[in-house]
């Protein structure tokens, strides 16, 4: 691992990297820098080229020391599809999309989640609490909120009463989530719409 040491996206501040840190004291998430140098004197296009295609093969720009503690569900390369007829409308010759609904969870945040879980097992974290939105969440646990016994006391301790509630809520939230998603396929109204609706019908919830 060429990793530095962890440096503020705001303040520029400076933290050793094998201690266990969420943010700076200003709030702001932190960055991990790398020797570049050194990677550059180590690593070739060769070398990537025999690698496995997946998240890993750039392991020398990922701080993830030892290989026994990634935590992977197989997050691989994704294709970058052309778009002739799109691009042709647009006038654009050369259009392509990155189709990352191939990754595990259907979502573009499968690999920072991937890097995030095995960097904390590397640290000794024994349990982890992630909050996502969106597909990501949907396609690892179809909308329902995943606690474990240890994270419990963890939950009452830290998390404030607002976020609480959603918990509470989970039921109707599911039942809501389920209803918006069968409009949609139904086509009762357009599917940009529906999130934004969604929301006002559970901030309802909260408020009553």
């Amino acid at each position: 691992m060429f990793v530095t040491h962890l440096e503020c996206s705001r303040c520029g501040a400076k933290f050793e990297s094998e201690q266990l840190i969420n943010l700076c004291r200003c709030g702001a998430p932190l960055l991990v820098r790398y020797d570049l140098e050194q990677v550059k004197a180590r690593l070739s296009r060769d070398d990537l080229a025999c690698r496995a295609p997946d998240l890993w093969r750039y392991r020398e720009l990922l701080p993830v020391r030892e290989s026994e503690n990634i935590v992977s569900l197989g997050e691989g390369m994704t294709p970058l599809v052309r778009l002739d007829r799109l691009g042709a409308e647009l006038g654009l010759s050369n259009l392509y999309m990155k189709d990352e609904g191939l990754l595990p969870t259907g979502s573009f945040k499968a690999r920072g989640a991937a890097v995030g879980v095995s960097r904390a097992k590397e640290l000794g974290v024994k349990a982890v609490a992630m909050p996502t939105i969106g597909i990501g969440a949907g396609k690892h646990c179809d909308g329902q909120v995943l606690v474990t016994h240890d994270m419990v006391g963890m939950f009452e301790k830290f998390i404030p009463s607002f976020v609480k509630q959603y918990v509470n809520l989970a039921p109707q939230i599911k039942e809501a989530v389920g209803a918006y998603r069968q409009d949609v396929k139904n086509g009762s109204f357009p599917a940009e719409e529906h999130s934004f609706a969604m929301q006002l019908d559970i901030q309802s919830m909260l408020d009553d």
